[in-house]
């Protein structure tokens, strides 16, 4: 069975096995339905089944689009799964041969939209799903309740950048529900440690940071003050992303800015209930082609191409870094990784961008028989030399007979030779010697003392080609 026929039955065969296992136990919520219009905040798993273990998973951004390898931005907002697949299949015919797509929603953002949060001096801080009529006592079971440095008198609730205090010792200790109320969607409950808040103020940070949580700050404490307190920036933050909530609003915050380029312009005074959140960077680069590693990578923000290579473990020895391909919005953009790697010319190297494609493709496979030191296949690149390919081969043998040097050609089924004036060239002052090498061609040196004629090696060669088939189609 092909690999396209074997790749139908595994998608035909998944989806009768979801079908089988995927309805929802009773008293279980039912996962949205085939019906399911793709919106912004759903986490959806696209599956190429072409490629083994190619699986990735994607949330809808704010516009309703991916970012998926290859193909760049795509929009699938309003689509149902299968509509999905089928846009993400047409799109991808360009780059693959009759792909095969299906698409699984992992999570409906209506799911998780509806969350509050506990932080500070609770047994399990966290978030945890939103249910009507929850109040702040439900909120704390499933919090596991307060610890015993919690400071519950001076508990807080926040509220849309509002602050609500609470005395969750009157609550806990002594029955007083009136401190029991009624949460909303997105609700933060802070409770602070024994000794936190003082005449001090008490900061939420949330997101992409070392230690997440409140804080307690002393008065006129600052952003940068903030970040000390949460251990700094996460490797997977999004610093120049952040925000900050006050009074219902928010605002930008450049924490890159601040932490790193030692801008403390945006370091702003901080108040009593402001909330910083900071966003994970979902910065991702798709290195295809001639890498060590290729595949799909995450990147920081300012990393640049030279960083994409050292992620993906620098070029193969067949590599021709020197005709890399940059994929970005639907552009190709050619870059010269060999002038970086070994000339250290950088005027190719830019800022990654979320989405980007770098391929790396192989060089031109030639074929040095004869009088050199290692016969056999070689990869000849873009901006190589004769030169090049005779070192490549283990040069030519004392007695290589270099006046008689040819390349062995197969057009629409013909072979023809084309001798090479090597000897004349090496006479001549000036460029190295270049050739045209096309892929498949055969670089013959003769060696000295032997009767020599092209036919009997163009019909050598032949029959090397067809036991190279031969062994080829039997090892399949």
């Amino acid at each position: 069975m092909g690999a396209v026929r074997r790749a139908r039955w595994l998608a035909v065969l998944a989806g009768i096995v979801c079908c089988s296992i995927g309805a929802p136990a009773a008293g279980t919520e039912a996962a949205p339905g085939p019906q399911h219009r793709i919106e912004p905040g759903d986490t959806i798993e696209v599956r190429l089944w072409n490629e083994a273990d190619n699986v990735k998973e994607f949330v809808v951004a704010a516009d309703g689009s991916v970012q998926y390898p290859l193909i760049g931005t795509v929009i699938l907002k309003g689509l149902t799964a299968d509509e999905a697949a089928n846009r993400l299949t047409e799109q991808l015919k360009t780059h693959i041969k009759e792909p095969i797509v299906t698409v699984t929603l992992k999570a409906s953002a209506r799911a998780l939209e509806k969350r509050v949060h506990a932080l500070g001096e609770v047994s399990k801080p966290g978030s945890y799903a939103y249910t009507d009529g929850m109040r702040v006592i439900d909120l704390l079971s499933l919090a596991g309740g307060v610890t015993q440095n919690a400071e519950a008198r001076n508990s807080i609730l926040n509220r849309d950048g509002k602050s609500t205090p609470l005395d969750l010792r009157k609550m806990l200790g002594e029955g007083d529900m009136s401190q029991n109320l009624a949460l909303n969607p997105d609700d933060v409950l802070v409770v602070p440690g024994r000794g936190g808040m003082g005449d001090g103020i008490v900061v939420t940070i949330l997101g992409q940071v070392n230690r997440p949580g409140t804080h307690p700050l002393p008065s006129g404490a600052k952003v940068s003050d903030a970040m000390v307190a949460a251990n700094g920036l996460a490797p997977t933050a999004a610093g120049r992303k952040a925000t900050i909530t006050r009074a219902g609003l928010s605002a930008p915050l450049d924490l890159d800015a601040i932490l790193n380029k030692g801008d403390l312009s945006g370091s702003i005074a901080l108040q009593d209930g402001d909330l910083i959140f900071v966003p994970e960077a979902r910065n991702e680069v798709t290195l295809l082609g001639q890498f060590q590693k290729p595949g799909l990578f995450n990147f920081r923000d300012g990393d640049t191409i030279l960083t994409a290579v050292t992620l993906g473990g620098g070029p193969t020895p067949k590599a021709d870094a020197s005709c890399a391909v940059l994929k970005r919005g639907g552009k190709e953009i050619p870059i010269d990784l060999d002038a970086m790697l070994n000339r250290a010319e950088m005027k190719d190297d830019q800022p990654l961008q979320n989405g980007d494609v770098l391929y790396i493709p192989e060089g031109t496979q030639v074929y040095v028989f004869g009088a050199v030191g290692r016969p056999g296949p070689v990869t000849y690149k873009r901006q190589g030399t004769l030169m090049d390919v005779l070192v490549a081969a283990g040069g030519p043998l004392p007695n290589a007979n270099l006046a008689k040097v040819g390349v062995v050609r197969e057009t629409d089924g013909k072979s023809e030779a084309i001798p090479l004036k090597i000897v004349a060239a090496q006479g001549q002052a000036g460029e190295p010697i270049r050739f045209d090498f096309r892929q498949g061609d055969v670089l013959y040196i003769p060696a000295k003392g032997r009767r020599f004629d092209w036919r009997d090696v163009i019909g050598t060669l032949y029959q090397i080609r067809i036991l190279g088939s031969t062994a080829d189609w039997l090892l399949r």
